[in-house]
């Protein structure tokens, strides 16, 4: 993936965060779309940006029912398959590169479904 990098500056002061907005057009493929959060992750470390937000469902893309699939078993499949259980090795790798000095990337925003234990639904 190539990244496109838009850059704008509101101070000159160091002390002042600095946010990376990503858009990113998520594909109805979690790879893909785990792979790009990475890179745009790498990305932010080696700019010095401070806060990284990621667009809505950007791990699964967005899914609609399916009329000629009734059961919406491939929007199910898709949402089990970017669950944040089952992503948690890329998660947690991007949660290890995280600074706590000021000094760097302190913090990811990203929306995700989410399946919370003990139930049968999925939460955004």
């Amino acid at each position: 993936m190539s990244l496109r990098i838009i850059e704008r500056t509101f101070s000159d002061s160091e002390s002042c965060a600095s946010v990376m907005l990503v858009n990113l057009h998520p594909a109805p493929d979690v790879e893909k779309n785990l792979a790009q959060m990475e890179e745009v992750i790498e990305t932010a470390h080696r700019k010095g940006a401070n806060i990284v937000i990621f667009p809505e469902l950007c791990v699964t893309g967005y899914v609609w029912d399916d009329p000629d699939d009734p059961d919406d078993t491939a929007v199910w499949d898709l949402l089990n398959r970017g669950e944040n259980s089952r992503i948690a090795p890329t998660i947690n790798r991007i949660r290890d590169s995280l600074r706590d000095d000021g000094k760097g990337l302190e913090y990811v925003f990203y929306n995700n479904a989410r399946m919370l234990p003990g139930e049968d639904k999925f939460h955004n």
